[in-house]
């Protein structure tokens, strides 16, 4: 019986350190049901919030519903920010009217707004522990 409980925690250990790391599902509310939903993800400083070149990765969804989610699977532990677009127009860019001031809504994590700037990295940053979670980001036009 010693045996058989030894061998069965050994499997669970193994198994345990054997899974694929969490991911980030972000949720995104009030939007205007139209255009599509661009949310980037950024590992590091440079080119946030806008460069999406630089960014660890992206998606882009139809804007089906005033909440909409999108997921980064198998995303592993660090220190991450979100940048968020509501590309009313579906043409990729944040558009922008006097003063440079957006004329979509835009949004980063933790809930972050600036009136004369766009939130930087450090103001934006979260610290992912490599199980899967959820942010929840309000859109603001």
């Amino acid at each position: 019986m010693r045996r058989l409980c030894l061998l069965f925690a050994l499997l669970c250990a193994v198994h345990l350190t054997a899974q694929e790391p969490g991911g980030v599902t972000v949720s995104v509310s009030g939007l205007k049901v139209t255009g599509d939903l661009l949310v980037t993800l950024f590992d590091k400083p440079d080119g946030f919030p806008g460069d999406y070149k630089k960014a660890r990765g992206s998606r882009s969804v139809k804007v089906t519903a005033a909440t909409m989610s999108v997921a980064f699977e198998n995303l592993p532990a660090g220190t991450y920010a979100i940048a968020v677009l509501h590309d009313e127009n579906g043409n990729a860019v944040v558009d922008t009217g006097a003063f440079g001031i957006p004329k979509e809504g835009i949004a980063v994590s933790n809930n972050i707004t600036k009136f004369f700037r766009a939130p930087n990295f450090d103001e934006a940053k979260f610290t992912h522990d490599g199980k899967g979670r959820t942010l929840f980001i309000k859109i603001v036009y």
